[in-house]
């Protein structure tokens, strides 16, 4: 990977060094994440256009030819990154009130049609708060409109990479990150991104060259730079995905990627609990852990697009759930109990994409019978307020909504580099930023995945999120491998008032793979039904994970809730089928008699 900046890139840096100190001051903070009172705002804040430009559909946009003469397809090529830049800049400069419209980047393509949800989120937010609908511009149409309103100042440079493998595929020979590199530097330049094959038309549009990134590495633009990016949101991209580098040029955020020191020292650096968004290459237990030791935690977001204006449609008036009513359950029922629960809910690329129109949320067994829904409440709350307005409009009955701990972190590995006194207190900060989000959304339950489910560690912060989340019923805890591995233990933690709250592991796990508690839907099923068949049956309580992408060919059916369908079918009897509330509830009820009496009195 190249290290040292080109000849003409120290040129043009030397010659913009007055451009960019005059830059910085107004700048380099314009788009770090708002804060209220309590200090729960973790997300960049986006002012709210009066109008907004649509793009051809991003699958629509022009293929990149490599050097090999291989085709990369519009949605990743050089013009969708071009656009993404765009659409930054004019999200910067409505904050700034130099612009009164958005880009909205239209996903999809014209043989395909369209997202459907985020269609659906579009035409949400258009009418709720009457936005203008101004049309649909090509992409060097936009670069003309907005260079001639001095939104774009010019281009910064860089190469694509063409390294072998697809984008978020582990890759280690000539990955060319220039467009990292490239895209923290617009930031602070108000440039577009422009790719070395396209030069020649932004020249013939008039745009001239701010920074050359080509052969710049990214821990030289952070090392001489960091002062002037956000301290509380930072961006993990492939140089291959165009993906959030809007958000990254809107926001003056940091862009790093794979898990060496560039992004080690960029975690160390971000001001704690942080958020991450984008994704990492490489083994998941790897980035995730190196995320959460420095008491961040990942949104899953890498393929997130048009995030500006979902920002921009943070509001307080998303209709919140009603939690199940604990007095309607009937507590002296001998049945065994079971919960079924979907593992991650973490992604909120997939909240946002195609979670609401696919085999799991709108799959046609939806409602037939109870089920968890692990969806990511606490951050669609500030950053995706449309898809949770429209899941809690239309859930169905029988389900529960149970937030992914506000994002995706190991509870018994956060913080742990940052001392046992501020891991403590960054727990403590964290946990009450979930539940300021979770509160409002009616939603009382979380889950989390550990590495070490039975770790002091772990019983660390599952007392802290008792204490500070003041209102939860329960907690639902998955030890990363097997999600399985508590074989249905359940821990108690009490709260601030000197109430225990359940936290309550996988007996079972609905998977691909065979092990001792994990396998496909008939071998659970039989399980289930035998512990039913067992001594004392009556009064057991216990829930099962369903992984998410696992898929049974062999059994004919597709994954998530037709493989959940398919193990409901086979249930005997004696089993009972609850939803995730009132299995919380009935655990209580059952281990802490008199304290969830009174519980249940005051509701």
């Amino acid at each position: 990977m190249p290290t040292k900046c080109s000849c003409e890139s120290l040129y043009r840096m030397f010659f913009s060094g007055l451009f960019l100190a005059g830059l910085i001051c107004s700048l380099a903070f314009s788009g770090c994440a708002a804060s209220d009172s309590s200090g729960s705002r973790y997300w960049p804040n986006q002012e709210l256009p009066t109008g907004l430009i649509r793009t051809v559909p991003h699958e629509d946009f022009e293929p990149l030819t490599g050097p090999e003469g291989n085709k990369v397809p519009g949605s990743f090529a050089a013009e969708h990154v071009m656009v993404q830049s765009i659409s930054g800049l004019a999200a910067r400069a409505v904050n700034q009130g130099r612009l009164d419209e958005l880009v909205w980047i239209t996903v999809g393509s014209p043989d395909g049609g369209l997202n459907i949800e985020y269609d659906r989120s579009f035409q949400w937010m258009v009418n709720k708060f009457d936005i203008e609908d101004r049309g649909v511009f090509s992409s060097w149409e936009l670069i003309d409109r907005y260079s001639g309103k001095g939104i774009i100042k010019g281009y910064v440079l860089y190469s694509y990479d063409h390294s072998e493998g697809d984008a978020y595929e582990q890759r280690r020979e000539n990955i060319d990150e220039s467009v990292n590199a490239a895209t923290m530097m617009a930031s602070l330049l108000n440039g577009v991104l422009i790719e070395e094959s396209m030069e020649e038309q932004a020249k013939e549009h008039g745009l001239e060259l701010l920074y050359d990134a080509r052969g710049v590495s990214v821990s030289e633009v952070f090392a001489e730079h960091k002062d002037k990016f956000n301290p509380r949101v930072a961006v993990t991209a492939d140089p291959k995905a165009p993906n959030l580098r809007d958000t990254a040029i809107a926001y003056n955020l940091a862009v790093s990627f794979d898990t060496e020191e560039q992004t080690d020292q960029l975690y160390d650096w971000l001001e704690p609990p942080g958020t991450i968004l984008g994704w990492n290459w490489g083994a998941e237990v790897r980035h995730t852990d190196l995320v959460s030791t420095y008491g961040h935690f990942h949104t899953a977001s890498n393929w997130t697009l048009n995030l500006p204006f979902f920002l921009a449609c943070q509001k307080e008036d998303v209709p919140p759930v009603e939690p199940l009513d604990p007095q309607k359950i009937d507590f002296n029922s001998d049945e065994i109990n079971v919960s079924f629960v979907m593992s991650d809910g973490d992604n909120l690329s997939w909240m946002l994409s195609d979670f609401t129109d696919h085999h799991y949320w709108a799959n046609e067994h939806s409602g037939e019978f109870p089920f968890g829904w692990g969806i990511a409440a606490a951050n669609l709350r500030p950053a995706g307020s449309a898809v949770l307005d429209y899941l809690n409009r239309n859930r169905p009955q029988s389900a529960s909504y149970i937030d992914f701990a506000g994002g995706y972190f190991f509870p018994d590995r956060f913080a742990v580099k940052r001392g046992s006194e501020e891991r403590e207190r960054l727990l403590r900060k964290k946990a009450r930023r979930i539940w300021d989000e979770i509160e409002p959304t009616g939603i009382r339950t979380i889950k989390f995945i550990c590495l070490d489910i039975d770790s002091k560690e772990a019983m660390q912060a599952y007392k802290i999120f008792a204490e500070e989340m003041d209102g939860l019923i329960g907690m639902f805890a998955m030890q990363y491998h097997p999600y399985e591995a508590g074989a249905g233990k359940t821990y108690w933690v009490e709260n601030r008032k000197g109430m225990e709250i359940p936290v309550v592991t996988p007996k079972f796990a609905i998977w691909d793979t065979t092990g001792t508690g994990r396998g496909d839907p008939l071998l659970t099923a039989e399980r289930i039904n035998n512990l039913a068949k067992g001594e004392n049956a009556g009064k057991k309580n216990i829930w099962t994970v369903i992984h998410a992408w696992s898929e049974f060919p062999q059994l004919e059916t597709n994954r998530g809730l037709d493989a959940v369908k398919l193990c409901v079918d086979k249930l005997d009897d004696q089993v009972r089928v609850v939803n995730p509330e009132e299995l919380l509830w009935r655990i209580r009820m059952e281990k802490r008699p008199e304290q969830t009496k009174i519980l249940v009195n005051q509701q």
